[in-house]
Parts: structure tokens; sequence; C-alpha cells
């Protein structure tokens, strides 16, 4: 049977941006036990520790690629990759279909 994973906020291991406001460079990370899922800065951290899972409802797909586009734009030559970033927005993802069968 396939459990609910919860989330944990813990230290980064690599420079990432935020995928919650998708503004700034990422400070902390909410993590399950074996992986890091979303990357958070320090002002999404504090809405973490006020609303919890509410601030994952925030993210919209389509300001979230805008914004990260922009972020790029204006910083194309800082980590982190888009690689890098790709590679978190599919983790999310993954994260997220899992939960959703414990949502309905």
């Amino acid at each position: 049977m396939d459990f609910p994973e919860p989330l944990f906020e813990s230290g980064l291991h690599q420079p990432k941006i935020c995928l919650v406001c998708a503004r700034s460079h990422a400070t902390r990370a909410l993590r399950t036990i074996g992986r890091e899922i979303v990357p958070i800065c320090a002002g999404c951290s504090s809405d973490w520790n006020l609303y919890g899972y509410e601030i994952l409802k925030r993210i919209k797909p389509r300001r979230l690629i805008q914004r990260l586009l922009l972020f790029k734009l204006l910083h194309p030559f800082r980590p982190p990759s888009w690689r890098t970033i790709f590679r978190d927005l599919g983790t999310l993802k993954e994260w997220a279909r899992r939960m959703k069968k414990w949502m309905r």
C-alpha cells in the first residue's frame, strides 16, 4: 500500500530557485525521508511554518513557468541550471501526483 509522504523542512545541498514564488534563490527545502521535493526561499519558509501544505496549493503551473523564465532571463549565468530547474519541477510533479490520490 502506498501511504502519503509527509514533508518536513531542511537545508539545501546545492543552489536552487524557490518553486513556490519563483522569485528568489532557495535557502531551505521541503523534503521527504528520501529526497528533496520543493526548494523554498526564506519568505516561503515562514509561510510554510504558518500555513503548512496550503502554500503548495498556491503553485499554479502557468505562472510558475512564466516566473522561472523571467528569473533565468534576468540571471542567465547564475545557478541553478535549466537542468536542475526541470529536475526539481519533475520531482514536485511526481510527488503531487502521488499525493493527489490522498486528497480525494
